[in-house]
This record gives structure tokens, C-alpha cells and sequence, in this order.
């Protein structure tokens, strides 16, 4: 149960709520997000403890060339964590970020403990 105070034309009126049961997550969840310079996107994933593995893959073109980025996770014992991919070549700690990024996709790919695959693609918006 939960005890809500509303202040109502100065009274304090409380009201019980009654506390909503959690079901257990049954799917990863995923959600991506690119930084505001649009120099990298983030892709942040919930429940890992379902999955044996998730593979992610960015791909993109700049000036018209093929780019992209990716891996694989393994979770131990992990419940959610994110990835940070940039729209860049990078050696040597020196990172040169691309520019006219057009056809930028992020793929997930969940391989379950149970056994099922499930992909999501999202369509990046640069």
C-alpha cells in the first residue's frame, strides 16, 4: 500500500493507493540515443539477465562510404548496462569523426537463455 498526501485548498486529504505488483521482464530491453554534436549513439539495454548473449551493430554511410561499428556482449550477472559507439575512425587514442552521415541503422541481436532470438533494428535519426 501506498499513503498519498494531496494539499487540497490548505487540508491535508491523504489517499491509499493500492501498490501495483511488478511482473518479472520476460524481454531485454532496448532503447538508443544520439548525442546532441551527433557524434556517437548510445545504445542502453535492460533485463540482460535473460540473455545469453547480444550482438550490437551500427552502420551508417558517410559521403556515400560504408561505415560501422560493433560487439558482442556476454552478460555475468549484469541487469542493464550501455554501449557508446562513435561516428569516427579511430587509432592510436586519435578519433576523426565523419561527417554527411546518412543511412544510420543500430542492430540488436538478444540470443535468450531460453533458447529464442529476437533482432531489433532502429533507424538512427542524424
Amino acid at each position: 500500500m501506498i499513503l498519498t498526501v494531496f494539499i487540497v485548498f490548505g487540508l491535508f486529504v491523504p489517499v491509499v493507493l493500492a501498490a501495483k505488483k511488478t511482473s518479472k521482464a520476460r524481454i531485454v530491453s532496448i532503447l538508443t540515443s544520439v548525442n546532441r554534436k551527433k557524434r556517437s549513439v548510445t545504445i542502453y539495454l535492460k533485463n540482460l539477465q535473460l540473455a545469453s548473449s547480444v550482438t550490437y551493430q551500427l552502420s551508417y554511410l558517410t559521403n556515400g562510404k560504408p561505415e560501422g561499428a560493433g560487439g558482442t556482449i556476454t552478460p555475468k550477472k549484469k541487469y542493464s548496462l550501455s554501449r557508446t559507439l562513435l561516428f569516427a575512425t579511430c587509432s592510436a587514442g586519435v578519433c576523426r569523426y565523419h561527417k554527411n552521415i546518412t543511412n544510420a541503422l543500430v542492430t540488436v541481436t538478444i540470443k535468450y537463455k531460453s533458447g529464442k532470438t529476437a533482432t531489433k533494428t532502429f533507424k538512427l535519426k542524424i
